[in-house]
């Protein structure tokens, strides 16, 4: 399946994928300041936003759907940018269709299997039915109960939409349930690699990426190299979106 994007601007392809619970929308700030010098093209992953929704979410259904919207875009190879779940699908892509990639941007994530889990947050979406809300503020409250984080309850809320006099959640939480397993590890591509030139970014603050992970970035990626964001958490391009679009563009302008 194809997948519901948006574009900004003109000039080389850059297509930004977004994380797990999340959307392109998520990522327009940043691509409209690489607007002024890319094509930038922001995807909804399967399940996810405005795109279909499908009775599996492996990493290989992710990078097989990426890779028909490569043929929308006029073909590759394309430079690609992914956070969290959306770094690991560029990365899958990357190691499956290698032909495909220009260059690779992976914000704060590994191609490793994580020890945490997102249970507390699917739990607590599915435990709102959105059919019976009358506000979003209904559903924050509800949401509240669960997760006492504004910014993350916030974040959420992104995917309640309204329908039939009620509201939807954009998002398949079944599915993402059921392949919560998958999208907490990585696919074994044992002999694979890409050597695509690579950027590895992640946020001072945040413990996704590691130096044990170097090795198995290097494994796949040879040519990777790695750059910390000052001051970031997980979100690197919700914390510091400027540092963030300086070290895409500077790291795309270089194989210019």
């Amino acid at each position: 399946m194809s997948l519901s994007y948006d574009e900004f601007g003109s000039g080389p392809p850059l297509v930004l994928v977004h994380g797990l619970f999340g959307s392109g929308t998520n990522l327009r700030g940043v691509a409209r300041v690489l607007a002024d010098k890319y094509r930038v093209v922001t995807v909804d992953l399967p399940n996810h936003g405005r795109s279909a929704h499908t009775e599996s979410m492996t990493y290989a259904d992710m990078s097989h759907s990426l890779r028909e919207t490569v043929q929308l875009l006029g073909g590759g190879p394309l430079n690609w940018a992914g956070h969290s779940m959306g770094g690991k699908a560029v990365m899958d892509l990357a190691l499956t269709y290698p032909e495909l990639v220009d260059r690779l941007v992976i914000v704060d994530i590994a191609p490793v299997r994580y020890t945490h889990d997102q249970w507390a947050i699917i739990n607590a979406m599915s435990a709102v039915d959105p059919r019976k809300l009358r506000s979003r503020a209904e559903g924050d409250r509800l949401l509240s109960t669960t997760i006492s984080d504004t910014p993350t309850r916030l974040f959420l809320l992104q995917n309640l939409v309204p329908a039939d006099g009620g509201y939807r959640w954009r998002l398949n939480l079944p599915v993402i349930a059921q392949y919560h397993d998958d999208i907490m590890g990585f696919p074994d591509h044992a002999g694979a690699h890409c050597d695509a030139p690579t950027l590895v970014l992640n946020g001072e603050r945040s413990d996704y990426v590691n130096a044990a992970h170097k090795d198995v970035f290097r494994r796949y990626f040879p040519a990777a190299r790695f750059e910390t964001v000052s001051g970031a958490g997980h979100w690197v391009h919700a914390d510091k979106p400027g540092e963030v679009c300086k070290a895409i563009a500077g790291f795309l302008d270089n194989g210019r």
